[in-house]
């Protein structure tokens, strides 16, 4: 089916280092699935900013995480994350003083950090322009990667088989891999689009059961809650259009956790905080 085991460099070296730049991983992960893990704990602290709760260590361990989701190098989570930041500050008055205020103290931080980490500026910059040839290598072959799974789904709609695009394929005699990098893919080419349907369809019973306990339980009003899911359904869908992160441990352990629990989150006696 055209896999290339080199597809994330010699021996999967680019899940863990760029252009010679060690990426975040946690120790106990992947770059990859480090990164969109980490945008939880964003969501989490600026959540919990918003109910008034421990306002300036949350936005203080948000930023810690967000240099932590930077040095991982990782595209899709570095855009989370500022989308988080984005909407919580345009839909509270007192985020959006204490953005301001900290944008203004940061700039000089962020100017000598520059000559200290030039080297990770640089690639990050990159990774988002396509400057350097292993940015452009990795665009384009998610491009390519979509592109050959259309094809294929065009022509086997059924799919190929449980366990054949995962670690189950190495008990298989035949390999039957395709890249994709796209957890959406994946799942296409397991259980066939049919297949891919009812995933959905369970994913999105998911966010309805935690949304109906978060108007039972819950203290969020109105549109805090539609916030708040908004970006949970972000990061899901962005983490899997843009690799396999919602197949890993290290990721939706953590991300279903919270979303269960999230209902529950009470860290002040007011209905709504703004």
């Amino acid at each position: 089916l055209g896999y290339d085991e080199h597809y994330a460099g010699e021996q999967l070296n680019l899940i863990n280092s760029y252009d010679g730049m060690v990426r975040a991983t946690g120790g106990f992960s992947d770059a990859l699935n480090f990164g969109y893990m980490l945008t939880l704990g964003v969501l989490l602290c600026m959540e919990c900013f918003s109910q008034g709760y421990k306002r300036l260590l949350m936005l203080i361990i948000s930023f810690v995480l967000f240099i932590a989701i930077c040095m991982s190098l990782t595209r899709g989570a570095i855009l989370v994350a500022a989308l988080i930041y984005a909407l919580y500050i345009i839909s509270n008055r007192k985020m959006l003083l204490c953005g301001i205020t900290l944008f203004v103290i940061i700039i000089p931080v962020l100017a000598i950090s520059t000559n200290i980490f030039d080297n990770y500026t640089e690639i990050l910059i990159g990774r988002f322009t396509d400057s350097s040839q292993a940015s452009r290598g990795s665009t384009q072959g998610r491009i390519d990667m979509a592109i050959n799974s259309l094809n294929f789904l065009s022509e086997h709609p059924s799919g190929i088989g449980l366990g054949t695009q995962g670690s189950g394929n190495m008990l298989s005699v035949k390999d039957n891999r395709l890249n994709t990098d796209n957890y959406f893919f994946w799942i296409a080419l397991e259980t066939g689009i049919i297949g891919l349907i009812i995933n959905i369809i369970y994913l999105a019973s998911q966010f309805y059961s935690s949304t109906l306990l978060n108007r039972i339980y819950g203290s969020h009003c109105s549109n805090m809650h539609y916030r708040l899911y908004f970006l949970f359904g972000s990061i899901y869908f962005i983490s899997a259009a843009l690799s396999s992160a919602p197949s890993s441990s290290t990721f939706s352990i953590y991300y279903w956790t919270v979303l269960a629990l999230i209902p529950f989150l009470k860290l002040t006696n007011r209905r709504c905080t703004r």
